[in-house]
Parts: structure tokens; C-alpha cells; sequence
């Protein structure tokens, strides 16, 4: 699950903390910082791979990356492209990479509010909301650019209207489900606890 900063990605967590909790499925549920990626690539590479009909100790691995930095797209579609493979070599899906993304205004309003309102103590008011210019904040999350840092948020690192488009289509291509938050409750939720315990809802 890779978790893009208010979109819905706690509930999500939250979700999938619940289930690797919960009596109706053994999983194992991690929450990596992106930078902790060397370290969970070997976990997931040993679950691809292992015989899980003569080793059923869990029925799921349950992997949530937020945080990215310092780490671009076309690095984790190797990661992606690899792990596919392995899935194909053992002859079993096990891979579901999922994302949930927000119509961009709300989603910098609400960014807004959080980081700038709630742990700066920014006035919220429209001067101050026009002054929190950052430009495509889901795109650079997928791109590894950080958007929360005071000195960031005024810079256009992203090559204009060329990266965020090529972004979206590797998205396309590689993931299994892109949610949208304003339809949480009713897709993604829904679609996540049948896929992980056989029920629409928990």
C-alpha cells in the first residue's frame, strides 16, 4: 500500500492493522518508512517465493510504504517489475499494489490545515492558503520529491507538465487498484476486506 499523506491512508492503515490483528486472518502487517526499503525487500522476496501450501503460517503480508524521499518512480517499478516477476516464476499471484488519491483541491486544503494550521500554527485564512504553494503533491510523492519541508514549497522540481503525466501512466500500468478517497467507504475498504478475509466489511 503505498500511502500518499491525506488521502485516506490512515483509515487504510488502520484497516490493515485490524486485520493482521484480528482472529479471522493470521497476517502480518508492517508499516516501512520509503527509506526502509532495502530492509522490507528481502521480507517481501521471501514471501513470493515461499512454499506457502507446505508453510501456511500467515495468509497475508501486509506492507504499507509512506514517507517517500529520496527515491524515484522508475526506482520502484524495478522493485515492482522484479517482484512480478517472482510471482510468475512461482506460478501464484500474491502481489496487490494499491494507492488511494484525492481531488487535488481538498487535498491541499487539507494539507494545508494540517501542516501548516495544526503544527505551525498558521492563521487559517486565504492569504495564508495562497501562500502554501505546492504543485502536485500526490506526483511528488510517487516521484520522491518531498512537499512538507518550509523551504520546498515554492519549488517546481517536477520538469513542469511532463513528469506528473508519465507518473500517472506507470501508475496505470503497474498497480492493481487506485482508489479514490471520496469513494473510501465504498470501494476501496469494501474491496480490501474481501480480498484479505472473504467479507465486504469488517
Amino acid at each position: 500500500f503505498y500511502h500518499v499523506s491525506k488521502t485516506g491512508g490512515t483509515t487504510v492503515r488502520n484497516l490493515l492493522h485490524d486485520i493482521s490483528t484480528n482472529n479471522q486472518s493470521s497476517s502480518i502487517f508492517y508499516d516501512w518508512q520509503h527509506s526502509d526499503l532495502p530492509d522490507v525487500k528481502p521480507v517481501i522476496e521471501t514471501w513470493l517465493t515461499a512454499d506457502h501450501v507446505a508453510v501456511p503460517q500467515q495468509d497475508h503480508l501486509l506492507i504499507e510504504f509512506h514517507n517517500l524521499q529520496s527515491r524515484s518512480s522508475e526506482t520502484d517499478l524495478v522493485e515492482i517489475r522484479h517482484w512480478r516477476q517472482l510471482e510468475r516464476q512461482h506460478g501464484q499471484a500474491r502481489l496487490f499494489i494499491f494507492t488511494v488519491l484525492r481531488d487535488p483541491v481538498p487535498l491541499l486544503v487539507s494539507a494545508f490545515h494540517f501542516y501548516r494550521v495544526k503544527r505551525a500554527h498558521v492563521p487559517a485564512t486565504q492569504e495564508n492558503l495562497r501562500q502554501f504553494p505546492i504543485r502536485d503533491p500526490q506526483c511528488r510523492f510517487f516521484a520522491g520529491v518531498p512537499w512538507k519541508g518550509p523551504g520546498d514549497l515554492g519549488a517546481d522540481v517536477l520538469n513542469g507538465t511532463q513528469a506528473c503525466p508519465i507518473i500517472a501512466d506507470q501508475i496505470q500500468q503497474h498497480f492493481d487498484w487506485v482508489g479514490d478517497m471520496s469513494a473510501l467507504n465504498t470501494e476501496t475498504l469494501p474491496l480490501l476486506t474481501q480480498l484479505l478475509v472473504n467479507q465486504p466489511a469488517l
